[in-house]
Formats: C-alpha cells, structure tokens, sequence
C-alpha cells in the first residue's frame, strides 16, 4: 500500500460519513429553501414531504417549517422539557460543529407547542405553530447570538418524526443518530462565493451560482479527519521497546499494527485506551510498544478509524519498519544535529547525505525551532522532512534545548516528544555504547511567576544522573556519550552554571564518559580532554572565563554543520560535516 500521507496546508477537514449539505442564506430578505430531506438510516424519499425557508436579518435566523401530513397530526405533547420526547409529532433542530469548537445545542419543538432547548434557554428564541388539514406548521425565531458561527457558516440539521407512520427523516444523511455534528450540514451566513473564501482560503476560479455547484466544489477539497497528515516517525529507541507517533487532519481514533517480519498475522496496539474507551479526540497519536525482541526487525503500519465508521483506514506497510536495538552489535553509526531553528533547507542536506542516511540513529539536540508556535511549527519547522527522510524506519533521539521552553505552545514537546518514562532525560544502550540525553534547562534564570522551574528539575535530574552511573546500562558499556543541548562552558554564567551543576563530580574516575556532544551556541567549539586544546571554526575566537575541564572532549556543534559518530568495538570516530558536506574537524576516542 502506497504512502497516503496527505500535506496539510489550508486543508478543511471532514468528519462526515455522508454528503457534504450546505445552504446559503444572505442578509437580502430572501428565502433559501431546503426539501431534500430522507428517511433515517434508509435514506429513502419520505412518505410525507417538509420543507424549510430560510431566511435572516443582522440579529435573528427565521426558519419556516412546514410539515405536510395527510394523516392525523398527534399533537398530544403540548407540555416543555422532555415530556414532548414521550409521544406526539415533533421536529427537532440542531446546531454545532466538532471543530474548532466542539458544540451543540437541541431544540425540539412538538405539534402540540410543547418545546425543548438542550441549554435551557426557552425563553431566548421564539416559535409559533398552526395546523391545518395539509399539516401543521412552525415559525421560529433564534438571535444569532444563540450560534457559534464560525468562518460565516454554522452546523446544522433538521429531524422530524412522524407519529402515525413512526417515521424520523432528516435532512443531512446521518449515520447511527440525530446527535451526529460530523455529519450536520452548514448554514452560510453569505453567498456562495464568500462562503468559499472563508472556508477554503481562495476564491472560486468561476462565479458558483447554486448550492449543488458549492457543495460539488467543497466536496472535492474534503480531507477526511482520518488521514494522516504528518509522520510517522520513531523515538525512544531501546532492546525491547520503540515508540510511534503520527498526526491525522482530525480528531479520531488509533491504533497501531505491527508484527515480527515474517510473521503473518498483525498485533493491534492501541493508542490512548483508558478505563475501557478509546480516545478519539486527538489528532495526535502515540504508541509506546514494549516487550519487543532485541535486533529483530518489525513491520508496521496505522490503522486511524473514521470517527462515525467501524472501519480502519490503513496505511503503511510494508514500508514502515524499524529494527530494534541490539547490544552486542559490533559497530554502527549515529548522526547529531542542533539548532537548526526551522532551516528545513539545512536539515534536508545533512539527511540525504549518503553517510548520515547509514546511521542507526538520529539524535535532535535541540533548538530545533525558534519558538513552538503551535503544533505544525514542529512538523514544518523538521519532523517532516525527518519523518520523509529517515524516521519512518529509524528512529530519533529527542534532547530538550531552551528554546523547547519558548512560547505557549512549549509543553507540546511533552505531548509530542514524550518518553515512557515520563522525563525530558533519560538513558539508553546500542551496541557496546550507553547513551545519556540530558536537559540542562533554560538559558535564563527561573521566572517568579513559576512557569519555568528548571533549577527544581536539574537538581532532581543529577539524582537520577548518580543513580545511573551505578547501574549496570552505565558500567557494562564500552563508550558512554552525553547528549546536553547547553554546553558547561558559555559566555553566559547561568548557562555554564546549570550546565556544569548537572554533570560535575557525578561520574566515577573508572567509569567517565567518553564524549559530550551539545549545541546552544551557534558557533562550532570542541574543548580536548582536560580542556588543555580549544578547536573552533574558521579562527573563531571564543571568549569565556571559566568552563567544565572534563577528562572528555566536549563539542558544540554549530547551526549548519552535524556530527557523524562511527562507533566499533574500539574507538569513537568523529566527523563533523557541514551543509556542503565538506568535513570541518575529526577526532578520534580510543
């Protein structure tokens, strides 16, 4: 099955599971009239017509209803609230949408007079019925202010049941019952060109004069809400565990197939199952799978179900898939890249570099935006092009930098990013070599209103750093290598102070890492064992008075070039590449 990921764009997401229904009703006193109403669930032509006019002014929706009805009209349910559900001819009204908002109100409305609002909001909107030998009919007035109208158009449907026929039917095709905004139709608060703009974006190649033209061009730009739209991509690489996120255009529910290759029948592994429901209302999804088999390849691929529809929307194999970490692997290669701060255009070199394309891992050691704006700021600013160019089949390692801490949208790398563990650090073996992702935290001193605590979470992270370094992951390693987005030297004491606070004096005089790999300053630094050499770029001269003389080579890498590590049995070979792919430094650990 080929890839379905779909680019996201100015896409306009569909939850629906029947045809898309829109009306216009601009503000010119005109009527706009609906009578293609069905019969519930089998959509069959009703045996006793309706029809809506429609009409609006600045404050208030008009909707005339009129229900023909050759039989006995029961109007026994003269009586407000839920009374007029027990039996009677009725008409109930909805609106509402599931996104961005979600919302609905009910109102209900009975032969007999009697009315209902879901809101309990009666008194706010207006209804008048008469009843003749043809039918019977309702006049309703509802203050704008009652809607959430969103991009000039609202969620809408009508329902009618009928009594002596036990018939319901309905405007919009629905799927399992009346209370179903996925598949409500949309009132358009202007015409048909206007609502296109607003909804789409852009404005129409050609003057759209009628409701089927509209509705056909809408159609036709529908992403359903199960598509997925960003990924997949793997983290959180260990023996026996991998994880798997990816987002969908909309909210709906997920699971994850996988199986050992070779292997016939698929696993089902669901994302965010708890206290006995699955959770559909996220478009993002995560998998963290455990119990896997050590160096043993896997097949995978995402089964997203349509949010009215027991159907799963497949996508993915055999191209998804990923080979778990393996201990006693001999030698290999992992890449480091940081601060790339949204330089797809950089990212994209490194990443269909032939050497860097060889490596067992990725590592992300952070500032890979500026700011986080929001969730797609991630994937544009270069989850995409690692998802396209490497992830899908090999996995990333996420080290949290300063700027993970900026904007409003910051605690997305949690959701986004999140390690079982439930920690921005954490430790984890390939081949004969430990890795350490560490968080050294902000770049500036905590705030006084409480929103970045970082001092609290470094002092708690370096307990959990000393316990580490007495545990066999640690011990049993031939190379040990710390990944830390801030340096422990910087022009800034508070960055050299969390960065140095973290790690000094934590590691045995037998057992010292190997290597520290960080990022932060923009500039390319290694300091030799001891800090006795100080390599820059280019004759940069660095200025700093103080920094961490570790028995390790520590290197800052610069914002367009990335570290490519060979790992063997003996020594830790590095190179460091820039854009071009022109070497900038080598070194070699024995």
């Amino acid at each position: 099955m080929k890839d379905q990921t779909a680019a996201s764009g100015n896409c306009i997401v569909s939850y629906a599971s029947k045809p898309y229904k829109a009306i216009a009703i601009p503000a010119d006193k005109t009527h706009a009239v609906l009578t293609d109403f069905q019969t519930f669930k089998t959509e069959k032509k009703p045996s006793a017509p309706t029809e809506i006019r429609l009409r609006r002014d600045a404050k208030k929706l008009y909707l005339d209803i009129l229900c023909f009805e050759k039989n006995t009209i029961h109007n026994q349910n003269d009586r407000d609230g839920m009374p007029i559900f027990a039996g009677g001819d009725r008409l109930e009204i909805f609106f509402g949408a599931v996104e961005p908002i979600p919302w609905m109100i009910q109102l209900a409305i009975g032969a007999g007079g009697g009315r209902f609002d879901s809101q309990g909001k009666e008194n706010e909107w207006q209804s008048t019925i008469t009843r003749d030998k043809n039918g019977w009919y309702v006049k309703l007035e509802i203050p704008l202010t009652l809607l959430r109208i969103q991009n000039l158009s609202c969620g809408f449907n009508l329902c009618r049941y009928r009594e002596a026929a036990n018939e319901y039917s309905t405007w919009c095709g629905l799927e399992t019952k009346f209370h179903e905004p996925e598949n409500f139709g949309k009132l358009l608060f202007c015409n048909y060109d206007t609502a296109f703009f607003a909804i789409t974006g852009q404005n129409p190649a050609k003057k759209i004069k009628s409701r089927a033209a509209f509705e056909k061009a809408v159609e036709e730009r529908l992403t359903p809400a199960q598509t997925v739209i960003h990924g997949p991509f793997l983290s959180n690489p260990e023996t026996n565990a991998m994880t798997i996120s990816w987002e969908t255009a909309g909210m709906c529910a997920a699971a994850l197939e996988v199986r050992q290759k070779g292997n016939k029948n698929w696993i089902t592994k669901f994302a965010k199952l708890k206290n006995g429901i699955l959770k559909r209302n996220s478009a993002f999804h995560v998998v963290h799978l455990a119990d896997l088999k050590e160096n043993t390849e896997y097949e995978y691929r995402l089964a997203n179900i349509h949010p009215l529809l027991t159907n799963r929307e497949v996508t993915g194999s055999p191209e998804y898939h990923f080979r778990t970490l393996n201990h006693a692997k001999k030698s290999f290669t992992f890449t480091l890249t940081s601060d790339v701060h949204s330089d797809v255009g950089t990212l994209k070199a490194f990443l269909t570099n032939k050497d860097v394309m060889k490596s067992d891992l990725l590592i992300n050691a952070g500032d890979l935006l500026a700011s986080m704006s929001g969730p797609d700021a991630f994937h544009q600013g270069f989850l995409d092009c690692q998802s396209q160019l490497f992830a899908k089949n090999k996995p990333l390692v996420f080290v949290r930098g300063n700027h993970e801490q900026v904007g409003i949208f910051s605690a997305d790398y949690d959701r986004m990013f999140s390690h079982p563990s439930g920690k921005t650090y954490y430790a984890f073996r390939h081949g004969n070599c430990c890795f350490i992702a560490l968080d050294a935290g902000n770049d500036h001193p905590d705030d006084a209103f409480g929103i970045h605590q970082n001092t609290a979470m470094v002092a708690e992270e370096r307990q959990w750093l000393q316990e580490l370094v007495k545990s066999d992951l640690y011990k049993n390693a031939t190379h040990r290598i710390l990944c830390m987005h801030i340096p422990p030297f910087s022009r800034v004491k508070y960055d050299l102070d969390m960065a140095y606070s973290l790690v000094d004096g934590v590691f045995p005089a037998d057992a010292q890492p190997d290597l520290m790999l960080c990022g932060h300053l923009h500039h390319y630094i290694r300091l030799s064992a001891n800090g006795e050499e100080i390599v820059t770029r280019d004759g940069f001269q660095f200025k700093f008075t103080d920094y961490l003389r570790a028995p390790y080579p520590i290197i800052a890498n610069d914002i367009d070039t990335c570290i490519i590590v060979d790992v063997t049995a003996a020594s830790l070979k590095v190179r460091v590449m820039d854009s071009t792919g022109k070497i900038i430094d080598t070194l070699t650990k024995e």
